[in-house]
């Protein structure tokens, strides 16, 4: 129980109840406590400290005392796995301490290979005592990592370990299974078939049939899958592709318009396209899959909101924007209520997209590739680096139109690969309806159709989450701002905006769909996801993971092309456009005045500063608790309110003050950072957009309202 607890506090109860066992139990339960405290990877309480373990008389307690120690320190597990090992080969040493010394070695101690070397040459050379040659055999066998390439003396281990399948005793046919599992490779599990078909005929031991299961199913989970010398073709060409873009555009940016704005002369639909793949991202290419997975279809009716998106977007905020001459959205915001105001904004919307990169790099790299190759966190960091490096490259030579460009063809991959990840599921579970489940799910949240901010997910939470998002969005995030003032008029820009809704549309019911196909896949093929947590922790691993298992050569490449693709679209428009911001209503204020070229040489460096800035906030991202989504309302969407209040009282509030709108955005964040960290009132994390919105225009209001009453009182007393 204490090993399967889904949450600290449930296993610290379980974990007390071993150690009240351990204080106050008879010998053989204190034995039976102290090795599962060995076995969960704990150290026993006061008063078996290491110190005392000289008083313990008896030769099991003992032993499985000094196993649970290792668990105190580095040093201390070096100098315990030591000790066993020479416990192991000393032939004057009591033998149960020399099995239970092994047995310890076989469960979760690791050697090195000099340790190995011992070991392995101890149980290589035979025991007169039988049940003590097994236990050897058995762990030299599991802990032989680095000493398989020693091909004669691994395989009589594995020799010496098959014949245990044939012996007359249980607890020897269920060693030999147990090892394998930790051991074994592919090549394994003909001979562990066989194994499991003779103990159904003649042993019909149960735990000996679980063991033999348990590691047919560990072997193919724990098999490396890789993406092919093929596939890898595919992404390299996607990437010289990308790279060929930008050097194409880069040689037709001859001003700070063309770079920044596209010389204002883009096409709506390409600019609709660029629009949808910057909004969507590979953020939500791999959290709405888990979404629904793992809390069901609730989010996805938030696509109810997108006719009144449309309209509400379309005719009474971007032609706020499109009648004003700007590079920079906040100048609009100078021009209403002074330069603090255009200060603040564009600060928000800088650590915005700061967080929002940030999030974008952990979510490929931790959640995506992590899920496809077993690598470390340093090699991790390296291919956030590269993929940074490759985006940094054409967005910053060639471009606005280099973004748009490669944005529609990253666009194209996003919708091929979620069409052909359902069409594959289909066909490997039999028909196109296998997958879709026919009842209300047990683990779905249950279904609710109002408004309730403590509520993770309602029908009515997640209407009001999409309208609220995209309002904020579309009315302050220089990203989708910048779009619109790339197209040639006002009727350009609002097609442009249609069709990213429209392209949105349709992605997101695909993901709602391919959520529902990968349940049915890997539920029917749990074996296929790595070890270490339940299929629903998971959730968020199901996409990228599918891509190595389900895939057929080539095709897996190009999907892995267009999950890069959704990262690589959304980090060359965050870099762009917080490039531009930086320049405009920083530097040109703050610095000294540049030509046009020096001013597009500038916006490149920037954009490989803001990169290196993003690259090293996403090593933090990961420390955030939640599931994806959680973790990208906490981030990603932390201040899209609080920027839209800004706007929201310039364009809309005619009494707003400076220092009225002020007060209101830093209200804003702070609301919203309490919600998200904090948990503030009980509010869930799906409502940190609306809640901090509708608290920031309160208090924005109030402030400006009350400070004009003041300032006209002030009036009529001069008067």
């Amino acid at each position: 129980m204490a090993l399967s607890s889904q949450n600290q506090p449930d296993r610290e109860v379980w974990v007390q109840k071993i150690n009240d066992l351990l204080i106050n139990g008879d010998e053989q339960e204190r034995i039976t406590a102290v090795k599962s405290l060995a076995e969960i990877g704990l150290a026993p309480p006061a008063p078996y400290s290491r110190e005392n373990q000289d008083t313990i008389i008896d030769a099991r307690l003992r032993t499985f005392m000094q196993w649970s120690f290792a668990f105190k320190s580095e040093k201390d597990k070096e100098e315990i796995e030591i000790l066993f090992v020479n416990n192991c080969i000393d032939t004057s040493a009591d033998a149960e301490v020399r099995r239970l010394s092994a047995l310890a070695l076989g469960y979760n101690l690791s050697l090195s290979a000099e340790q190995q070397g011992k070991l392995q040459k101890m149980a290589a050379a035979g025991n007169t005592n039988l049940l003590l040659q097994n236990y050897l055999v058995w762990s030299s066998y599991i802990l032989s990592t680095d000493q398989k390439n020693d091909t004669s003396a691994f395989h009589k281990l594995e020799t010496d370990l098959t014949a245990l399948s044939k012996s007359a005793y249980a607890s020897d046919r269920y060693l030999m299974a147990i090892a394998f599992s930790k051991n074994g490779n592919t090549g394994d599990i003909g001979f562990l078939k066989a194994a499991f078909a003779r103990e159904s005929e003649v042993g019909k031991n149960e735990d000996v049939l679980s063991a033999l299961a348990f590691a047919i199913l560990k072997i193919d989970r724990n098999e490396p899958r890789n993406l092919s010398k093929l596939d890898w073709g595919v992404v390299v060409a996607y990437f010289i592709i990308m790279v060929l873009i930008g050097v194409y555009y880069s040689k037709k940016n001859k001003s700070f318009k063309d770079f920044a704005l596209g010389g204002k002369s883009m096409g709506s639909f390409s600019i609709g396209l660029s629009l949808f793949a910057n909004m969507l991202s590979s953020l939500s290419y791999l959290s709405y899959p888990g979404e629904m997975i793992r809390y069901g279809p609730a989010i996805f009716a938030g696509m109810l909101a997108f006719p009144v998106t449309h309209w509400v977007v379309g005719w009474f905020i971007i032609p706020k924007f499109m009648k004003e001459d700007v590079s920079s959205a906040y100048e609009l915001l100078e021009k209403k209520l002074g330069v603090s105001i255009r200060l603040a904004a564009s600060f928000l919307f800088i650590s915005l997209r700061f967080l929002w990169m940030a999030t974008v790099i952990f979510a490929t790299v931790d959640t995506a590739i992590g899920a496809i190759f077993d690598i470390s966190p340093l090699q991790r960091l390296i291919f956030g680096f590269l993929l940074l490096v490759i985006t940094l490259f054409y967005s910053s030579i060639g471009g606005l139109k280099a973004v748009v460009m490669t944005d529609v063809v990253q666009t194209f991959l996003l919708w091929i690969g979620a069409i052909l990840t359902i069409v594959i599921v289909s066909v490997n579970l039999g028909s196109f309806t296998s997958w879709i489940p026919d009842h209300w799910l047990a683990h779905w949240s249950p279904l609710r159709w109002g408004f309730n901010a403590t509520e993770r997910s309602t029908v009515g939470n997640a209407v009001l989450m999409l309208f609220v998002w995209y309002i904020c969005t579309s009315g302050s995030d220089q990203m989708a701002i910048q779009r619109y003032l790339a197209t040639r008029d006002l009727k350009a820009a609002r097609r442009s905006f249609g069709i990213a809704l429209l392209s949105n549309l349709v992605v997101k019911i695909l993901l709602g769909l391919v959520g529902l196909a990968l349940m049915g896949f890997f539920f029917k093929n749990p074996h296929l996801l790595k070890g270490g947590e339940t299929v629903l922790e998971q959730a968020d691993n199901f996409f990228p993971r599918f891509i190595v298992v389900g895939f057929p050569l080539g095709i897996a490449g190009l999907v892995f092309a267009g999950l890069l693709a959704a990262a690589m679209s959304s980090l060359s428009g965050g870099l762009n456009s917080t490039a531009v911001v930086i320049s405009e209503d920083w530097l040109k204020r703050f610095g000294k005045k540049k030509s046009s070229k020096n001013e597009v040489k500038r916006i490149k460096l920037l954009s490989v500063s803001v990169g290196i800035v993003v690259l090293l906030l996403s090593s933090v991202v990961g420390f955030i608790h939640g599931n994806l989504f959680d973790i990208i309302q906490k981030t990603a969407n932390l201040f899209v309110a609080p920027l839209f209040v800004l706007f929201f009282m310039a364009l809309f509030i005619p009494f707003s003050t400076e220092r009225g709108t002020l007060i209101a955005g830093l209200s804003s964040v702070i609301f919203a950072m309490g919600i998200a960290y904090f948990e503030f009132m009980g509010i869930k994390s799906l409502w940190i957009m609306t809640a901090s919105l509708i608290f920031g225009i309160a208090v924005g209001i109030t402030a400006s309202y009350i400070e004009v009453l003041f300032y006209k009182k002030r009036q009529i007393k001069r008067f």
